[in-house]
């Protein structure tokens, strides 16, 4: 089983609520984390990060928020993610130091 980090959660359950928003609107940090049962603090940082990715936008000042920077058939589940995860691995032979009998030969790796 392949578990993500508690922010790459966080940045996908954000990612999917501004996904469900109208287009044009913004939803400002503390209404995102209200209606997602997010800690603040973090969503905020995990947000300024999709932005650096250009996976939304913000807006500033009152009536400032975010929304998506582009269509939400757009952003792959990959896209979010590694943005908080140090090192995805698809087969364990990818993670440091870890040798398989298979490695002279293997196109996995």
């Amino acid at each position: 089983m392949f578990k993500v980090s508690r922010k790459s959660e966080y940045a996908l359950i954000a990612v999917q609520h501004l996904a469900r928003a109208t287009p044009d609107r913004v939803v400002s940090v503390a209404e995102l984390a209200s209606q997602t049962q997010v800690p603040t603090e973090v969503l905020a940082k995990v947000l300024q990060g999709l932005k650096r990715a250009g996976i939304v936008r913000a807006l500033k000042g009152a009536g400032g928020g975010y929304g998506l920077a582009r269509p939400p058939s757009e952003i792959r589940f990959l896209d979010v993610v590694q943005l908080f995860e140090d090192r995805l691995a698809v087969v364990s032979c990818q993670m440091p130091s870890v040798e398989c009998e298979r490695s002279d030969t293997c196109t996995l790796r």
